[in-house]
């Protein structure tokens, strides 16, 4: 065991010696999603009716379960009771003179038992509540604009006119953007990386070289030197 756990930490001490190497940058990617919503007419049931919501029905539902006791059937159990004690030898005292007595300690004895006791039987019965159905008007999803390339030129899809000025009926969600690049390692291999607008568009660049690092001993590719500001990904 000695030998092996001397083995691993020579393993774990070679495998982070380190040499930089340098890789180049052969292909960068960019996606841009403009998520937009409608605001429309929907039915909808729920317990209790929203103010802005107009109604259609209402009618009686479960809403819960009530576990009541509805009687008792017999079950057997094994318990165990205390029958007495016993001494055993737990331990050695010294007498002072070179020699030593057995020591003495009491534990209890215990027996399994058969027992019968009642276990109860729950049934479970439907409480009921009135439940509406309503049309009322929410904000749904209505279309993602979507952009990409494999270039620098970014940019975000036109919208509608339609989006932009009628405000009561249409809106931005939300705006989502990816940046990607990849690099070719010592051994030719392709790893991808995923990075913020600001590293990307900076930084990365069709054919530049980056600092890398791979392991001194065992030649495998270990990260690239700005690791902290990109996160690796599989493709």
């Amino acid at each position: 065991m000695a030998i092996i756990a001397i083995l691993g930490f020579s393993f774990f001490g070679l495998s982070r010696i380190s040499s930089t190497i340098e890789v180049a940058v052969t292909n960068i990617e960019w996606e841009r999603s403009i998520e937009t919503e409608a605001f429309k007419l929907v039915t909808e049931e729920a317990w209790e009716m929203p103010q802005e919501g107009k109604i259609i029905k209402s009618f009686e539902a479960i809403h819960h379960y009530d576990k009541r006791i509805v009687g008792y059937q017999t079950r057997t159990r094994t318990v165990q009771e205390a029958v007495g004690t016993e001494e055993y030898v737990c331990g050695k005292r010294d007498l002072g003179n070179g020699y030593f007595e057995d020591k003495y300690c009491t534990r209890t004895i215990y027996k399994d038992r058969q027992e019968q006791y009642e276990e109860p039987i729950y049934q479970e019965f439907p409480v009921y509540k009135t439940k509406y159905q309503y049309e009322i008007y929410r904000w749904k999803p209505y279309k993602n604009f979507d952009t990409n390339g494999t270039d620098k030129q970014t940019n975000w899809a036109e919208l509608p006119d339609f989006i932009n000025t009628d405000n009561q009926k249409f809106r931005v969600k939300e705006k989502k953007e990816s940046y990607y690049f990849a690099i070719k390692d010592h051994k030719n291999e392709t790893r991808w990386y995923k990075a913020n607008f600001d590293y990307w568009d900076n930084e990365v660049f069709i054919r530049k070289t980056l600092k890398a690092k791979k392991s001194t001993i065992f030649g495998y590719f270990k990260q690239l030197v700005d690791e902290s500001k990109v996160v690796a990904i599989e493709r």
